[in-house]
């Protein structure tokens, strides 16, 4: 959470602690907030205040009332104002909020991926020589949005086989394998 304030501005501020996400789900209630320089509220007047959002990544959405939205209004006599986020893109999105004659606020929220329920090699193919061990084979887990996931506690166990009649996996010596837990 960052404001830089200058004497006499007017803010618009994260009212709220940042927040760890699993991609997919809704957050915690976010609240931004109108204040001096010094702290103190600041009201919107008649009309309201519009308040924009933006966030750094590109999986991501504002939420007011379930519905997605870009901008938030502050009700007249109220000096702040709530919604939710929700993001598919595991990483630490920067989260915006601005008004005109405001200064900006700005904050990073934390996305974690969910269970991994795909694998895909993420080596290139290559052709190789009969006989000859191929490059390193690299396998990545993912979750249901694409994101790199992690194995769980205790590990996942990785069964191979071959359609050809010689095909051998090797644990990076020249021990065959026909499993391997990441």
């Amino acid at each position: 959470q960052e404001t830089i304030a200058v004497a006499g501005a007017v803010l618009v501020v994260f009212s709220t602690a940042p927040q760890t996400v699993a991609a997919g789900s809704v957050s915690s209630t976010i609240t931004i907030s109108l204040q001096t320089a010094q702290g103190s509220p600041i009201i919107a007047t008649n009309g309201g205040q519009i308040v924009g959002l933006s966030t750094s990544s590109t999986g991501g959405t504002f939420l007011s009332s379930g519905a997605p939205v870009t901008t938030v209004t502050i009700p007249p006599g109220s000096s702040t104002v709530s919604f939710t986020y929700q993001d598919t893109v595991s990483g630490s999105p920067i989260l915006g909020a601005f008004a005109t004659g405001y200064s900006s606020a700005i904050q990073q929220e934390t996305i974690t991926p969910l269970a991994p329920v795909s694998l895909a090699f993420t080596t290139s193919s290559t052709g190789i020589l009969q006989g000859s061990p191929s490059v390193n084979l690299t396998v990545e887990l993912f979750d249901t949005y694409g994101n790199v996931a992690v194995a769980p506690s205790g590990g996942t166990t990785l069964n191979f086989s071959s359609t050809s009649s010689g095909g051998t996996f090797l644990n990076g010596g020249s021990t065959a394998i026909t499993s391997l837990s990441i």
